[in-house]
C-alpha cells in the first residue's frame, strides 16, 4: 500500500512539473566532469609532449571533439529544461556547437585518418562557423528589454563594443589574415568569417551581460566560454594566415577551455529551479554598464602603444575606434538628456509629495501640518513685532447627515463648494486650512477684528448649495481665540485648544454661532459633570421656563401664533437653551423636557382663553425626533390637551427632517395618533435637512416653517430669492402654510409677502419673552416692528 502510495505521489509530481530530477542534475553534472577531466587530460600532453608529435595530435583532435560534443549535449539538456526564448536560445547554442564538433570529426579524418592537410576551405569549415552562427543566435534570442530607449542605449553600446574589438582584432589578427587570405572569393571570405564571427560573438556576449541580471552564474560562464574560443578562433585564423598553425598548439587547449565552460554554463542552467534560464531581465549591478567601454579602453591602449612603439599605422582600427568613441558621445549625451528628464520629473514628484504632504487632499488647502507651522511662525512674530493674530475653529454643523443619507460623494462635493465659499470670504494674506471631516481652520493675522472674520465665513454660508441636483442648506459654528499686542503669546496646541473651546461653546449656545474663547470655558464634560443635577432638579420642581416668541401672519402683522421656548436660569444666570437642551438629551431626559414644555404651552394658551377671549391663537412645541417613536408620546400629549381645556388643533407639533431620515414608516403610527388628537404638524428649519419629497408627503404636514439659511440674504442675492421663491412656490403648491424664519429686516418681510409667504417669526417682530410681556402682543391691534 506504501509503495502504490508513494508511486502515485511521484506520477503526481511529474505530472505538475516537478523540479529537475536527481537524475537529470547527474547527467548534467557527468557531462561537465567528463569534458573537464578529457580535457584536463588533453592539455597534459599536449603542454608535456608525452608520446611525440604524433600522440599530441591525436590527442589534441579527439579531446576536442569529445568536449564539443558533450559541450552540445549540455546545451541539449538545458533547451530541453527551459521554456519559450530560453529553449530557443540553448537550443541555437546546441546546433551551433554540434556543427562545430561535426567540423572537427572531418578535420580529425582528414588528419587522424587520411594523414593529409585539410583543404582549406573546405566542410569543416562550415562546421566550425556554424558556432559563431548558433551562439549569435542564441544571445539574439534572449528575451530583450522593451522599453524604446534602452532599445537605442543597447544599440549604441553595441556600436562601441564592435567597433572596440574590431578595432583590436584588426590590430591583432585582421589585418594579418586580410593580407595573406586566398584570392579566392570563397577563401577570403571563410578567412575572414572567423574573426569577424568572433567580434560579433563576444561583442552580443558583453552587451547580454550588461542588459541581464537574471542568472547572472549561468551568463557569466557561458560569455567566458565564447569568449576563450574567440580567441581560439582569431589565433587560429592567425596562425594559418601565416603558416604556423599545428594540431596540439596552445590554440586547442583555448577552444577545449571554451567547451568546457559552455558546458558547464549549460548544466548549470539545467539545474536551477526555474532552468527557463536566460529569461526577463532584472536589476543590474553598479558595474554591469561599465562593460561596453571595457573594450574600447583596451583598443585605445592597443593604438597608444603602437604609435609609442612606433608601428606602422593602421587607418582601418583608426576609423572604427573614432566610431566608437563618437558612438560613446552620444551616448553620454542621451544619458545626459534621460538625466535632465529624471530630475525634472523627480523635482515634480517632489512638488506634489510636497502638496500630499503639507495640503489636504479634497480641497486643496493647508492641511494640520502646514496649519500649525504658520501658527507657530506667527506667534513668533508676535512675540517679536507685537502683530495681532486669530485662530479660527470652524465646524460645520450636522454634516455627518449629508454623509449619511446623500452619500460620500455627495459629502465630499459638498466640503469642495464650502472650501470656495470660505476662500472668498478671506483676504489674501490668511491662511485657510481643513484639519478633516468637516473642520476647518483659519489663521488671520494684522487685524483685532476676528470677529468680523467670522461673521463673513458664516454670512458666506447663507446662500444654500446645489450639489448633485440637490437644494442643501450649510450652517458652521465657529470659535476663535485672538491674542493683542500686550497679550502673552501661548503655544501653538494652546492657541488651537482655546479656539477649539470656543467653538465647542458656539455649537452648543445654539449652532451657526459665533463664540471667542474665556477664560472660563470648559469642556462639555465638564459642565455636564456639574449641571447634570442641577437641570434634574430643576425639571422635577418644574423651573424650566416657558417663554414664547409671536408668530406674525405677514399681511397684516397680527399675531396668530407663538412658539414655545425653553429657559433655564441656574445660580443668577440664564443657561444657553443649546446647552441645557444638549445635556438633556445626553442624560435620557430629553422626554421630560418636551412633556415639561407641552404642559406649560397647553396651560398658557388655556390661561390666555380665560382673560384674553382668544381661543384661537396656536403654540408650537417642538418635539425632538426620537418623540416620533415613543408609542406613549400621543397618549401624553392627549392627557395635557384634557388636563387644560385646550382643543388639539391650537397645539402646532414642530418636527424637524431629522426625524424623516432614518426610516418614515417607523414614525407614521405615531403621526397618525397626533392628527387624531386634532394637532396640527410642521416641519421646522425646512431646507437644512435631507428627507426626500416623498417623506414630507407621507406625513400629511399641515405647515412648514423654512430655514432662516433661506431667509437671511433674499434682499441682497438674487440667487437667494431664487431659492426662497422656489420653496414658496412648492408649498403652497402642496396647500402647506408656509412660515418663515429669521426675518430680521423690513426688506425681507416685504419680499416675503410679495411671493405668497403666510407668516413670519424673526427679531424684526420680537425676540422670545416671558408670558407676561408676551399678552401686550396679543392685542388685535398690530405687532409694531422692533427697533
Amino acid at each position: 500500500m506504501a509503495e502504490t502510495r508513494a508511486a502515485g505521489v511521484r506520477r503526481t509530481l511529474r505530472t505538475r512539473g516537478a523540479p529537475p530530477t536527481l537524475r537529470g542534475r547527474r547527467l548534467s553534472t557527468l557531462l561537465v566532469v567528463v569534458s573537464a577531466v578529457v580535457a584536463l587530460l588533453a592539455a597534459t600532453v599536449v603542454l608535456s609532449g608525452s608520446g611525440g608529435a604524433g600522440m599530441v595530435r591525436w590527442v589534441a583532435d579527439l579531446a576536442q571533439f569529445v568536449v564539443a560534443a558533450l559541450a552540445a549535449a549540455s546545451a541539449g539538456l538545458a533547451a530541453r529544461r527551459a521554456t519559450g526564448r530560453g529553449r530557443a536560445a540553448w537550443t541555437g547554442l546546441g546546433i551551433g556547437l554540434a556543427g562545430w564538433a561535426a567540423g572537427q570529426a572531418v578535420w580529425s579524418v582528414y588528419e587522424l585518418g587520411f594523414h593529409r592537410a585539410m583543404p582549406f576551405p573546405s566542410i569543416a569549415d562550415a562546421g566550425y562557423l556554424l558556432l559563431p552562427v548558433g551562439a549569435a543566435a542564441g544571445l539574439w534570442l534572449l528575451p530583450a528589454p522593451i522599453d524604446r530607449r534602452s532599445r537605442w542605449r543597447g544599440l549604441i553600446d553595441g556600436v562601441v563594443v564592435v567597433c572596440s574589438l574590431l578595432s583590436l582584432s584588426w590590430v591583432t589578427t585582421l589585418s594579418t589574415v586580410a593580407g595573406t587570405a586566398q584570392d579566392g572569393g570563397l577563401g577570403f571570405a571563410v578567412s575572414m568569417a572567423y574573426p569577424v564571427g568572433d567580434v560579433v560573438v563576444l561583442s552580443m556576449a558583453l552587451l547580454t551581460l550588461t542588459r541581464y541580471a537574471a542568472h547572472w552564474r549561468v551568463l557569466t560562464i557561458l560569455v567566458a566560454g565564447l569568449a576563450a574560443m574567440a580567441v581560439a578562433d582569431s589565433a587560429f585564423a592567425y596562425l594559418t594566415a601565416i603558416g604556423r598553425y599545428a594540431t596540439g598548439s596552445a590554440t586547442d587547449l583555448f577552444w577545449m577551455c571554451g567547451f568546457v565552460l559552455v558546458g558547464l554554463s549549460a548544466a548549470a542552467a539545467s539545474g536551477t529551479a526555474a532552468p527557463a534560464a536566460l529569461q526577463a531581465p532584472r536589476r543590474l549591478t553598479a558595474s554591469a554598464p561599465m562593460l561596453p567601454y571595457l573594450p574600447l579602453v583596451l583598443a585605445c591602449a592597443v593604438a597608444v602603444l603602437g604609435q609609442v612603439l612606433g608601428h606602422r599605422a593602421e587607418p582601418v582600427a583608426d576609423v572604427v575606434l573614432v566610431v566608437a568613441v563618437a558612438a560613446v558621445l552620444l551616448r553620454q549625451y542621451l544619458t545626459l538628456r534621460d538625466n535632465v528628464a529624471l530630475l525634472e520629473t523627480v523635482a515634480a514628484r517632489e512638488a506634489q509629495l510636497q502638496q500630499q504632504a503639507f495640503h489636504d487632499g479634497l480641497t486643496g488647502l493647508a492641511n494640520r501640518a502646514l496649519f500649525a507651522d504658520r501658527v507657530a511662525h506667527a506667534l513668533t512674530l508676535h512675540a517679536a513685532t507685537l502683530r495681532p493674530l486669530a485662530v479660527l475653529v470652524v465646524d460645520l454643523d450636522d454634516f455627518k447627515v449629508v454623509n449619511d443619507t446623500l452619500g460620500h460623494a455627495t459629502g465630499d462635493a459638498l466640503l469642495v463648494r464650502v472650501a470656495e465659499r470660505f476662500r472668498g470670504a478671506l483676504r489674501p494674506g490668511d491662511t485657510l486650512a481643513r484639519f478633516g471631516g468637516d473642520e476647518f481652520a483659519v489663521l488671520v493675522q494684522d487685524t483685532d477684528d476676528a470677529a468680523t472674520v467670522a461673521a463673513r465665513l458664516l454670512d458666506s454660508l447663507r446662500t444654500p448649495f446645489v450639489v448633485a441636483d440637490r437644494v442643501l442648506s450649510v450652517r458652521a459654528s465657529i470659535g476663535f481665540a485672538d491674542l493683542a499686542a500686550a497679550d502673552e503669546p501661548p503655544s501653538p496646541d494652546q492657541l488651537f485648544v482655546r479656539a477649539d473651546l470656543a467653538m465647542y461653546t458656539a455649537k452648543r449656545a445654539g449652532k451657526g454661532r459665533i463664540a471667542v474663547y474665556r477664560p472660563d470655558m470648559v469642556l462639555p464634560e465638564s459642565a455636564d459633570l456639574e449641571l447634570r443635577p442641577a437641570l434634574l432638579r430643576a425639571l422635577a420642581e418644574g423651573r424650566i421656563e416657558a417663554w414664547f416668541q409671536p408668530i406674525v401672519d405677514i399681511r397684516d402683522g397680527r399675531v396668530r401664533a407663538v412658539e414655545a421656548l425653553a429657559r433655564w436660569r441656574h445660580e443668577g444666570r440664564w443657561i444657553s437653551p443649546e446647552v441645557f437642551v444638549g445635556l438633556a438629551a445626553r442624560s435620557g431626559v430629553l422626554d421630560r423636557l418636551t412633556d415639561h414644555m407641552l404642559d406649560r404651552a397647553c396651560a398658557q394658551l388655556a390661561d390666555w382663553s380665560r382673560r384674553l377671549g382668544d381661543h384661537q391663537l396656536q403654540a408650537s412645541v417642538n418635539v425632538p425626533p426620537l418623540m416620533l417613536k415613543d408609542p406613549g408620546f400621543p397618549g401624553r400629549v392627549r392627557d395635557a390637551l384634557h388636563r387644560y381645556g385646550v382643543s388639539g388643533h391650537r397645539l402646532v407639533l414642530e418636527i424637524t427632517e431629522d426625524a424623516l431620515i432614518d426610516d418614515v414608516r417607523a414614525v407614521l403610527p405615531v403621526i397618525a395618533a397626533l392628527r387624531d388628537l386634532g394637532a396640527e404638524l410642521a416641519l421646522d428649519d425646512f431646507g437644512t435637512g435631507y428627507s426626500s419629497l416623498l417623506s414630507l408627503r407621507q406625513i400629511a404636514l399641515h405647515s412648514v416653517k423654512i430655514d432662516l439659511a433661506f431667509v437671511a440674504n433674499i434682499d441682497r442675492d438674487p440667487e437667494a430669492l431664487r431659492f426662497l421663491r422656489a420653496l414658496l412656490a412648492l408649498g403652497n403648491d402642496l396647500r402647506l402654510r408656509m412660515t418663515a424664519e429669521g426675518v430680521e429686516r423690513p426688506e425681507q418681510a416685504e419680499l416675503l409677502r410679495a411671493h405668497g409667504c403666510h407668516l413670519a417669526q424673526g427679531f424684526l417682530y420680537a425676540r422670545a419673552m416671558p408670558a407676561a410681556q408676551m399678552e401686550a402682543l396679543l392685542a388685535p391691534s398690530p405687532v409694531a416692528l422692533a427697533g
